[in-house]
């Protein structure tokens, strides 16, 4: 498995499982079946994709809904 991050590629020898249970929940969210994001890289999402900067990731169905929950939380938290 890969992890892209700003500067350069890694490769792990974790299953994305694994990976995402090491991560700290609060913030990374896994998006579809092969991809976890860092939330505050996320600069816009709708429906089908989630914006990191330029690129565009494509968006589960199953992760739509509680994205949006996780989001609408975390502009809650930063208004306090």
């Amino acid at each position: 498995m890969s992890i892209m991050t700003i500067h350069q590629l890694h490769t792990v020898l974790l299953s994305l499982k694994q990976l995402e249970k090491k991560l700290p929940e609060e913030r990374f969210y896994r998006i579809n079946r092969s991809i976890i994001v860092a939330l505050d890289h996320i600069t816009a999402f709708d429906d089908f994709q989630v914006r990191l900067g330029e690129k565009s990731f494509p968006l589960s169905k199953r992760y739509q809904k509680s994205l949006l929950n996780r989001v609408t939380i975390l502009q809650a938290d930063a208004s306090e």
